[in-house]
């Protein structure tokens, strides 16, 4: 068991080794060449990007650290080890989507329009689609959401959106407007992500005559997936085999 123990603790050292060369290769990375002004947008997006992931691996760095840190402390005692692999188990359940989970975010309402039909106008351009809905959650997990729900189902890696007639099946389940997508995430960053006045996705929608309302939240509440997961063809793959 200690040896266990000890190997635990290597692969996650040399985890955390690896993330720190990877944010030193990121941070040192030479420039990109000659800038013109119609280079700059591009740029400015690219360099966000950059800070951002390098951000992100940070975290993962001081993540892993701290776990690193937890095995250490907990090798010479069962019931610590015990305590620690638990509070990894439900992190991991957090990040599959099997865990209720809460924080700030926005919740996003989404209704059929309520214009009448004008001569030979199409009056599906005036329904809620699921590439309507495809298109906000691809907005939202651009801009840092961390769990998404859409009526109530947990936005999951396997997640079908898509029309069944008049209404939109999520998750194997049926459901008609209205669509209520809930977003956990930094309020402001996902509100302005989403209704910019320079292109946001939600202005289109109504634009088009769709019904739309999006909210700040200090707290919301999105359930785990409760459906089921089952893997027909994906399996662990190991190296030499």
């Amino acid at each position: 068991m200690e040896r266990l123990y000890k190997n635990v603790v290597i692969f996650l050292a040399a985890l955390l080794l690896g993330l720190t060369f990877t944010i030193q290769f990121k941070t040192t990375q030479q420039g990109v060449g000659i800038v013109t002004p119609d280079t700059v947008p591009q740029l400015n997006n690219e360099l966000h990007n950059i800070k951002t992931e390098i951000e992100s691996l940070r975290q993962q760095q001081s993540d892993l650290k701290k776990r690193v840190e937890a095995y250490e402390n907990a090798m010479g005692d069962q019931d610590n080890l015990n305590e620690v692999i638990e509070g990894q188990l439900a992190h991991v359940k957090i990040l599959a989507g099997l865990s209720d989970v809460e924080g700030p975010g926005i919740e996003i309402t989404l209704d059929d329009s309520n214009w009448e039909t004008v001569g030979e106008n199409d009056p599906n351009l005036l329904l809620v689609h699921d590439e309507d809905i495809l298109a906000v959650v691809s907005e939202l997990k651009a801009a840092g959401a961390e769990a998404i729900s859409i009526n109530g189902q947990r936005i999951m890696y396997n997640t079908e959106i898509r029309c069944g007639g008049p209404t939109i099946n999520i998750n194997s389940v049926r459901y008609a407007p209205p669509y209520t997508i809930a977003a956990i995430g930094e309020p402001n960053t996902l509100f302005g992500y989403l209704s910019d006045s320079e292109g946001g996705y939600l202005d289109l929608l109504e634009y088009y005559g769709l019904q739309v309302s999006i909210e700040r939240k200090e707290r919301i509440i999105i359930p785990a997936y409760v459906g089921s997961i089952n893997f027909k063809f994906l399996k662990t793959y190991k190296e030499g085999e």
